[in-house]
């Protein structure tokens, strides 16, 4: 078993309209739970992976993991690009502050 994620063994995955992953995944030491849409015939839907809870409520949709990436791997790490944006958008505040003055 690698890091590929397959749906069945017998390739069966065009007899169905929707494939819903739910998958419990680790990050920074803590489980989480992991919901994203696969396939969903039809429909142009959401195709980030988003992080979801089981309330008293029911299943309730949170924030997508949009500063990981390699998750699905099982080895997820923070966003070279949200870091690269981040570390920009600080330095682009510092010099407006500077100029402010």
């Amino acid at each position: 078993m690698g890091n590929t994620l397959s749906i069945s063994d017998a390739g069966l995955s065009f007899l169905v309209d929707s494939i819903i992953l739910l998958k419990p995944v680790e990050i920074e030491s803590s489980m989480r739970r992991l919901l994203g849409i696969l396939k969903m015939r039809g429909s142009d839907h959401d195709k980030r992976l988003r992080e979801f809870e089981i309330t008293s409520h029911g299943i309730e949709i949170q924030n997508p993991f949009t500063n990981y990436e390699g998750i699905l791997t099982g080895s997820p790490r923070r966003s070279q690009i949200e870091a690269a944006a981040n570390s920009w958008s600080m330095a682009f505040e510092g010099a407006k502050q500077k100029h402010a003055k």
